[in-house]
């Protein structure tokens, strides 16, 4: 009859659903609280010269889209922000005198492509998990229909390819904190490095030298991921599962598969610290200044090469090994814990 209005277009009539109109309405609160506390920590970090502005711009972006997708993704990259921009600080005076006019400053003054290097996969992955959240929930899935924003890690049910998703953004990070701290404390190791290539002793800075006081302090950071992953999910989680449902929690899940984290971080940092590394002595050229007395990572007629062909940049190499990172990580989780799970 003329008198009834035309059907709503179907791109609008998945709001019609209660579990999206709950959806979307967590979405937009998470904006809420991830925009501003993204500017804040951004404004914070161009002032203490951890990031230049088109850095700072750049990690507000970043910072709401995993904050909105997850809470516990959230609390894993400012864990990762502001634990990289310490650790940055330290041993400056040691650090200008190595990388002389390639010093960068103590708080690192990192810019968007130094930003979307450590970030960009692990932003995708974010926006990834949001998309999944939405659909799930316009589907009535689990506790996403109940309006939860976080999901344990299980392999089974509607939640194993969000698990999936979870697994290689804390491999993501757990390899670029890891990196970080080998990069910035393993050069004050008091002994030269070695290159991994050939084993040979290097110029402190060379791309691809690796010391003990280096692979140290990448388990170590990633470590530290998987623990502030990990005590994310007990603050968080608890809430979510009482919810009740796979989405949240899938219900007989073994603790084993969340505890994974606390394995994943350190096995993930030290791995990607070794990939970047490898990559680093193949693909970056590294050579020693005779006039400058430090390494650079272009060639000239007072520098004599040690190593490399100049085919990646730092950023190019941080983003190939933080993504090999992701992948590796997911895959390895999908071949090892179902195994576990059936034993278990």
């Amino acid at each position: 009859p003329s008198g009834l209005a035309p059907p709503a277009p179907a791109c609008f009539r998945r709001f019609e659903q209660p579990g999206a109109r709950r959806e979307a309405a967590m979405t937009l609160r998470l904006i809420i609280y991830a925009f501003p506390l993204a500017l804040v920590l951004s404004v914070r970090a161009f002032r203490k010269g951890s990031l230049d502005r088109s850095g700072a711009i750049c990690a507000v972006a970043t910072g709401t889209i995993a904050m909105t997708s997850s809470v516990r993704f959230g609390i894993t990259l400012i864990v990762f922000f502001l634990g990289c921009s310490k650790v940055t600080r330290i041993g400056s005076k040691r650090k200008a005198e190595i990388e002389g006019g390639e010093y960068a400053g103590p708080g690192g003054n990192r810019s968007w492509l130094q930003v979307l290097s450590n970030a960009g996969t692990a932003t995708v992955l974010a926006l990834a998990f949001t998309i999944m959240r939405a659909r799930d929930a316009r589907e009535g899935v689990g506790a996403w229909a109940e309006g939860a924003t976080e999901q344990r890690i299980t392999l089974e049910g509607p939640a194993r390819w969000g698990s999936l998703v979870q697994v290689a953004y804390l491999c993501h990070y757990a390899c670029c904190n890891a990196d970080t701290w080998a990069s910035e404390l393993g050069v004050l190791a008091t002994r030269p490095p070695r290159l991994l290539t050939t084993l040979k002793r290097v110029h402190p800075g060379t791309n691809g030298g690796v010391s003990t006081l280096g692979l140290a302090a990448s388990v170590a950071g990633g470590a530290l991921i998987g623990v502030a992953y990990w005590g994310a999910g007990v603050l968080l989680l608890p809430a979510a599962s009482s919810a009740g449902g796979a989405g949240a929690g899938h219900e007989g899940a073994p603790a084993s598969a969340e505890r994974l984290v606390l394995v994943l971080g350190p096995v993930a940092g030290l791995f990607g610290s070794l990939v970047d590394s490898l990559l680093g002595a193949v693909f970056q050229f590294s050579g020693y200044c005779s006039r400058r007395r430090c390494v650079v990572d272009r060639p000239g007629p007072t520098v004599a090469p040690i190593s490399g062909v100049p085919l990646l940049s730092n950023n190019g190499v941080n983003f190939v090994s933080s993504l090999a990172t992701a992948v590796t990580g997911a895959a390895l989780v999908v071949a090892c814990v179902p195994a576990a799970q059936a034993s278990g």
